[in-house]
């Protein structure tokens, strides 16, 4: 029997550089979220319900249309990394489709500025 020396694999490895500066988890979507829409929505605490900003004022929006929102972001993100051939990255908004981690984008978004309004004086109408 003859010994056989192993060779290292002939697969290459690509290196994709990273798609924007946040990390490929529910909190990279939830500021990825605040840069997209952190000026057009708020999260008021207080009456535990979303605004949008309408040009003129601040309007209550129903929960289903900010899952929209979220929703679809993730779809926007996906079609771009695919374009750019950004493969890992299209991974990460592809599992991101789930309703799970739409929730929670949403869910950890409405607790960070600019989005989260804790009291009256908060509101940032321009």
């Amino acid at each position: 029997m003859v010994a056989r020396k192993s060779q290292p694999s002939q697969a290459s490895v690509v290196a994709y550089p990273a798609f924007d500066h946040y990390t490929y988890t529910d909190e990279g979507n939830a500021s990825r979220f605040l840069e997209t829409y952190g000026k057009s929505l708020r999260y008021d605490h207080t009456s535990a319900k979303w605004y949008g900003w309408n040009k003129h004022w601040w309007a209550e929006l129903p929960d289903s249309a900010v899952y929209r929102t979220a929703s679809g972001m993730v779809h926007k993100l996906r079609a771009k990394a695919s374009d750019e051939g950004h493969i890992p990255f299209q991974s990460w908004m592809h599992s991101t489709m789930s309703g799970g981690h739409i929730q929670e984008i949403i869910k950890r978004a409405r607790n960070f500025k600019p989005i989260a309004v804790e009291s009256e004086d908060a509101w940032n109408k321009s």
